[in-house]
């Protein structure tokens, strides 16, 4: 629902609209790759950090 009054509100809200859709998609894909990063980190900076026992032992 628009509370924005007239022809210059509907414009308005129509670019805010746009502003929060595009700003989730950039949200969603920077997620994405925080993930990717995060498992690069895992596979080959400490490729045997959950064989060895390390996170038992720092815990």
């Amino acid at each position: 629902r628009c509370y924005l009054k007239g022809v210059i509100g509907d414009q308005i809200h129509a670019t805010l609209v746009a502003v929060a859709h595009n700003f989730r998609t950039i949200l969603r894909k920077l997620r994405l790759f925080c993930i990717k990063i995060l498992g690069w980190i895992g596979n080959v900076v400490l490729p045997g950090f959950w064989k060895i026992g390390l996170l038992e032992q720092a815990a």
